[in-house]
């Protein structure tokens, strides 16, 4: 396939598709100039026809906030995590919410969480260097008790 540039507002977008009859993925290499800067973008989707989906990504994020963060700015901090959810592509689903196990002590003060369903693994690593995904994580860390060793984060394969 063959694409002309696109160019708006001082951003030219240079697509590439790189696909084969027998992959279950095509891949959307875009290179995306703002101005002067590169920003580089692979866009990886699932092709149902072909054979099985690769494995979802499910991102578990516990916090333990300072005790000096207030139920408010915890509220707008996961407020800014369910926001990402139309800004990063790949992301299919986001929930969080307040630790709600009766398993007393077992959260070991992890009081706060978020899940963010990844359609794949390319879509979580492409979350992971968004820039917004950044400013909402060092947001977070900076209100976790002992900054990163208040946050815990475990990525779950899910099979369809």
């Amino acid at each position: 396939l063959a694409f002309q540039p696109h160019r708006a507002r001082e951003t030219t977008i240079l697509p590439t598709w790189n696909t084969n009859s027998t992959s279950t993925r095509v891949e959307i290499s875009l290179d995306v100039w703002v101005t002067t800067q590169l920003c580089r973008r692979r866009i990886v989707a699932s092709n149902p026809s072909h054979g099985t989906m690769a494995p979802m990504i499910r991102h578990c994020v516990f916090i333990r906030f300072n005790p000096n963060v207030g139920r408010d700015e915890r509220d707008e901090i996961l407020a800014d995590v369910v926001g990402l959810q139309h800004h990063v592509p790949g992301v299919v689903a986001i929930q969080t919410s307040q630790n709600v196990s009766p398993e007393v002590g077992m959260d070991h003060g992890f009081a706060d969480g978020f899940i963010v369903d990844f359609a794949d693994e390319i879509a979580r690593d492409n979350y992971l260097v968004d820039a917004e995904h950044q400013r909402v994580g060092a947001r977070i860390v900076a209100a976790a008790d002992g900054g990163v060793t208040g946050v815990f984060v475990f990525d779950l394969l899910v099979h369809g």
